[in-house]
């Protein structure tokens, strides 16, 4: 529902906010789908310059993609239904590559796959798809670890490394040292009416 959103807003704007120069010519002519109340809404948002900024930079980091990913319709989730490997490097390969082919051979997609198939061919035979941490880890010394804002395979997940944040960390820290504080306060209590 909220990609069919978002798509439908990545239209309208398109359509009917910038074929317009002015807020008033976009204000006159409101799209056939939009409630007339909502419109002045829509129209005031994408005008702000936090919004124009965001957008820019949305715009400058798609120009800048070197992997540009196709999944296709079955997800990742069906794929482990179905028992297929679900390891980094065959989720990449999945959504870089169309069969045996590389999908793109620009931005050094072929260089990173020929560094891939040398370290595989490095590893015992038997190993060279069953074993998922070695392929992991050939995944993430080629391409790289997963970053803020730079997911390359299986979407939003928490990693293991941060699946407990420092700022959780700490609330939590603060939370058994104020657990602490209040055991001592209470121990000293009871010792003082005895």
């Amino acid at each position: 529902m909220a990609l069919s959103w978002k798509a439908f807003r990545y239209k309208i704007k398109l359509q009917y906010y910038k074929n317009y120069n002015t807020d008033e010519e976009r204000l006159a002519s409101i799209p056939p789908r939009v409630e007339p109340n909502q419109w002045p809404t829509l129209v005031r948002y994408w005008g702000l310059k936090k919004t124009q900024g965001m957008a820019q930079k949305n715009s400058d980091n798609r120009a800048n993609l070197t992997c540009h990913p196709r999944t296709g319709r079955r997800t990742f989730a069906r794929r482990t239904e179905d028992n297929e490997p679900i390891d980094d490097l065959s989720i990449y390969r999945s959504t870089q590559c169309i069969g045996n082919d590389l999908y793109n051979a620009e931005d050094g997609l072929a260089e990173r796959e020929e560094t891939i198939r040398r370290r595989l061919l490095e590893l015992p035979e038997e190993e060279r798809e069953t074993n998922i941490e070695a392929r992991d880890n050939i995944f993430k010394d080629v391409i790289g670890e997963d970053g803020h804002g730079r997911v390359l395979c299986k979407g939003v997940v928490a990693r293991p490394k941060n699946a407990r944040s420092r700022s959780s960390s700490l609330s939590f820290q603060n939370y058994e040292d104020e657990l602490s504080k209040l055991q001592r306060e209470a121990d000293e209590r009871e010792a003082r009416h005895q």
